[in-house]
């Protein structure tokens, strides 16, 4: 299973191929991706007017450099005063 979206061309192109008559097992064949997959993109698009990728949450960004410089200034000053 691939963890990447397809690009919005080739869904717009398996898209513009079933608008033109042929069948989403056909476009299967010929793009060769799964027909559940296009029959995912082609529901979104009859509904949406869009076969757009979902937006994808990814791990939260990470800390900034005045941050940690911070607790790395206040880890030195608790090590000093507290051994």
């Amino acid at each position: 299973m691939s963890t990447r979206p397809y690009c919005i061309d080739l869904r717009e192109k398996v898209m513009n191929f079933i608008k033109a008559g042929n069948s989403q097992k056909e476009a299967s064949r010929v793009f060769g991706i799964n027909k559940m997959t296009i029959n995912r993109w082609h529901f979104r698009y009859k509904s949406k007017g869009r076969c757009r990728p979902k937006i994808r949450v990814g791990a939260k960004q990470t800390i900034k450099k005045e941050s940690f410089i911070q607790y790395q200034s206040f880890r030195y000053q608790i090590r000093r005063y507290c051994p």
